[in-house]
């Protein structure tokens, strides 16, 4: 009775999720391990802009595995870590990859010219650049846990997208300001809150657009049942 009582406490609960966190945290990062090394080396400038674009490839895949994780513990309040992460990388390897290859030039070409445009004190062609780039990793943000819901192709993503922020453009607009607003802190005051910083983000993403993938599934594919894994054949 005592060891029951243990398992279904609060203190076990918030260990257990936190343990869900920073693992997968780890191996996100892990997984993004060269911009790790990148960023620790070259001082981000626009002189170092094409080594930091390919350090930035795996970041594609690697966010697929971290949604995919993070909606399975939203759906079933379990994760198996390192399993999930890795069939999801393995599986959505491909699409995540070229989806992101995508979305990765148009941002790296719309966020130069934002730096060009404000250094040459052009303030409006500067933003006019920078809210068209916010605009793609709204479209990223969106995109990424669509690949990691639903058995989805390339052009559908796009198609998906449009959708989404036609109907649902206040709750994006919130995870968006959310994420900036985090990075902004953490940006400012670095702590150790790192280790579980971008798994905490996606369950955040995840869990407020659960009911909105749910009126999804029938125009775009097929969720997995709760409890279940979209991934298996």
């Amino acid at each position: 009775m005592t060891n029951k009582n243990i398992i279904n406490s609060q203190f076990y609960k918030i260990l257990r999720y936190g343990y869900f966190f920073l693992a997968s945290n780890l191996l996100f990062i892990l997984a993004n391990l060269l911009f790790l090394i990148v960023f620790i080396t070259f001082p981000p400038k626009l002189e170092y802009s094409i080594i930091y674009l390919i350090a930035l490839i795996p970041l594609g895949p690697a966010l697929t595995a971290l949604f995919f994780s993070m909606g399975q513990l939203v759906r079933t309040g379990d994760l198996a870590p390192v399993k999930d992460f890795a069939r999801a990388y393995r599986s959505n390897f491909w699409l995540s990859l070229k989806y992101w290859l995508l979305q990765l030039t148009v941002s790296a070409i719309l966020l130069i010219d934002a730096i060009y445009f404000y250094q040459r004190d052009w303030q409006i062609l500067a933003a006019v650049f920078l809210v068209l780039f916010l605009l793609v990793c709204l479209f990223s943000l969106i995109g990424f846990p669509l690949i990691a819901t639903f058995e989805i192709e390339l052009k559908s993503i796009y198609q998906a997208t449009v959708v989404v922020i036609w109907q649902y453009a206040l709750k994006q607009l919130v995870n968006l300001l959310t994420i900036v607003a985090l990075a902004i802190i953490f940006w400012a005051f670095p702590s150790e809150l790192f280790l579980f910083l971008f798994s905490l983000i996606a369950f955040y993403v995840m869990r407020h657009n659960q009911n909105m993938f749910e009126a999804l599934a029938e125009q775009f594919s097929q969720p997995a049942p709760e409890g279940d894994d979209p991934l298996d054949d």
